[in-house]
């Protein structure tokens, strides 16, 4: 073998190795960005404690209404049988104050 064909040789094998290092660090980043989103996630378990909570506290006025993080009052209208799905913050307080008033 001449050293010319050696040397395109251990390019062609090189270029080869480089591919699969990238079809390797790319399926490691959706790994790694699939386990990073799914620990970001509450599970239904820590959900319905946090829905627990949210009703012991009840019942709830105005300025505690204000003081929650949304999040948690959707987890409360939620709890309370409130449709909070594309409902602004401010209609779901009112939502929230007139249920429990009934």
């Amino acid at each position: 073998m001449t050293v010319g064909n050696e040397t395109d040789n251990l390019k062609m094998r090189l270029s080869a190795m480089e591919i699969r290092m990238a079809s390797v660090e790319s399926q490691l980043n959706i790994l790694v960005g699939s386990a990073v989103s799914k620990s970001k996630k509450r599970s239904t378990v820590e959900k319905e404690k946090i829905k627990a909570e949210l009703l012991k506290k009840a019942p709830y006025d105005r300025k505690k209404l204000d003081n929650l993080k949304t999040t948690d009052m959707r987890m409360l209208a939620s709890a309370l049988g409130i449709k909070s799905f594309g409902t602004k913050r401010e209609d779901l307080i009112k939502a929230i104050l007139s249920k429990q008033k009934k």
